[in-house]
């Protein structure tokens, strides 16, 4: 398995670590970080509990 992407002040090395299975981060790319609204949005719609999104 390998990790496509990332958000910034994230390191994919530390992704790799926190998983429970070897993670090939060799091919992982920077991606834009979630706009408000974007957040915004999987806040109020997606995870309304905040069961995963804090």
């Amino acid at each position: 398995m390998y990790l496509s992407t990332y958000y910034e002040n994230v390191f994919p090395e530390e992704i790799a670590k926190n998983t429970g299975f070897k993670l090939d981060v060799t091919r992982a790319k920077q991606e834009p970080s979630p706009t408000p609204d974007e957040l915004d949005v999987l806040r109020a719609d997606v995870d309304p509990l905040g069961l995963i999104l804090k």
